[in-house]
């Protein structure tokens, strides 16, 4: 240090001292689960905003753009979501295929898209807020959600396992969820639209499928036998549960949220005057 400099020691919190590497690493994996959540939260309204607008209906080619975006970043998160090894990065590739559903909805004939994009909304924020509520119950012994690291954890943390496998499957549109009836409808109108866009549509489909049962091998294979138990709180349980019950009501009632999908799109109404 040179003579006279009155540089002073960088300070460090006692908070941040005394946390362990691997308590560090945990708590910057659920900043970075509720920061996905949040932007995901803000794409959306922004599509549903646009959605809700005639202004899109101007352009062919905008159209066409919208529905390639929306095609690519399903079928490109899907795959891509099949290969992860790591429980926050697959949510986030599933989350772009989301996205992708969206743009997919929005480049549909006018009289059925805006309906179909609201429809998306209501099962992406239930799967998403689930999906984020089960991974920061998860404990690790390293604080990472790796599957090297979660598996097995089925035992411990029963609901938590059952209500993030129930989420992701419901994205990727398993019948009796609630992503299963508006992705059966746009199904059909990509359908309606061309064959090949209906393949690839599916093969998107299956490459979140893949990675949900992959999740779900890792979460039930044990190492060695080990009794059942469940580490959630009262509290926690109460909403995993609560979670998991609407994930079926409106896959078996998707006319439940009709009145709701109904009255959303007047929300965004006065942001396209």
């Amino acid at each position: 240090m040179r003579a006279g400099s009155t540089r002073s020691p960088r300070m460090i919190s006692p908070s941040r001292a005394s946390m362990s590497p691997d308590a560090m690493q945990a708590r910057s994996s659920a900043v970075s689960i509720m920061r996905l959540v949040v932007r995901s939260a803000s794409c959306s309204v922004s599509i549903a905003s646009s959605a809700s607008g005639t202004w899109l209906r101007t352009s062919a080619e905008v159209i066409t753009g919208l529905r390639l975006t929306g095609l690519l970043m399903l079928v490109t998160g899907g795959l891509w979501a099949a290969f992860q090894n790591h429980f926050g990065r697959l949510m986030a590739y599933t989350v772009i295929a989301e996205t992708g559903f969206l743009l997919l909805a929005i480049s549909l004939a006018a009289g059925t898209s805006v309906d179909l994009v609201f429809l998306l909304l209501i099962p992406r924020g239930l799967g998403l807020a689930l999906w984020a509520l089960a991974l920061s119950v998860f404990k690790t012994e390293d604080g990472s959600h790796r599957f090297a690291s979660m598996q097995g954890l089925a035992r411990d943390y029963p609901l938590a396992s059952a209500g993030l496998i129930l989420a992701t499957l419901s994205t990727a549109g398993l019948p009796l969820l609630a992503g299963f009836p508006p992705r059966l409808a746009l199904w059909e109108g990509l359908a309606h639209e061309g064959i090949g866009l209906a393949i690839w549509f599916l093969i998107g489909l299956l490459g979140l499928l893949i990675g949900a049962f992959r999740m779900l091998a890792v979460l039930v294979t044990q190492k060695e036998d080990k009794a059942w138990a469940s580490k959630e709180d009262w509290l926690q349980r109460v909403m995993l549960g609560v979670g998991v019950i609407v994930l079926f009501i409106l896959g078996i009632f998707p006319q439940a949220v009709g009145p709701l999908v109904e009255k959303l799109p007047l929300m965004f109404q006065h942001l396209n005057r």
